[in-house]
């Protein structure tokens, strides 16, 4: 049984899917959302941590354009994983130069997707 399967099983709308080799993220992935029978697929990373109602600006743009791709705001964590105020922003950007960097404007739309 895989160490997450007792975290799940009081949320019977939540499919574990475990392979018995390693296949990478993104082919994990993909597998995960070929078997996926919900209307919105949704994946989080291990480094991700969700706060209270951090899908509602989610499924609002995705109720507005159903084929539009979605994603968070990305605060940056201290070493205690509590959000530090004090960073630069929560939204990558890029500029003309390719130069990376964070920033924030107040909204809630991200022109760049991260991974």
């Amino acid at each position: 049984s895989p160490p997450l399967a007792p975290m799940v099983y009081n949320y019977p709308i939540v499919r574990l899917l475990r392979h018995e080799q390693r296949k990478g993220l993104i082919k994990s992935k993909m597998e995960g959302g070929n078997i996926a029978e919900g209307d919105i697929i949704m994946f989080l990373d291990a480094h991700v941590r969700p706060e209270e109602g951090w899908h509602k600006p989610l499924l609002k743009h995705i109720n507005q354009n159903y084929k539009r791709v979605v994603v968070p705001l990305i605060p940056i964590l201290d070493d205690a994983w509590e959000i530090d105020n004090n960073a630069v922003g929560v939204k990558m950007m890029f500029d003309w130069t390719l130069f990376f960097n964070w920033f924030e404007d107040g909204s809630d739309l991200v022109p760049c997707m991260s991974g």
